[in-house]
C-alpha cells in the first residue's frame, strides 16, 4: 500500500484535446516527485557501495 500512496491524487485532465500540454504537466509532476528518476535508477542493477555512496550523497544534498 505505500508504494501506491504517492500516486494518490495525480491524476491529469486533458483539456481540449491537448495531450502534450497533459503529458508535459504530468513529467513535471512525475520529476518533482522522484518517480522519473527511481524508474531510471532501477533500470540497471546498482552495486550496493554505489548506491550507498549515492544515498549519502542525497542525504547531504537534503541538509544543506
Amino acid at each position: 500500500m505505500a508504494n501506491h500512496l504517492r500516486f494518490v491524487g495525480r491524476t491529469v485532465m486533458v483539456q481540449n484535446g491537448n495531450v502534450e500540454a497533459a503529458y508535459s504537466v504530468l513529467n513535471r509532476i512525475l520529476m518533482q516527485d522522484g518517480v522519473a528518476d527511481a524508474v531510471r535508477r532501477s533500470r540497471y542493477y546498482e552495486k550496493p557501495a554505489r548506491a550507498r555512496r549515492r544515498r549519502a550523497f542525497e542525504a547531504c544534498r537534503r541538509v544543506y
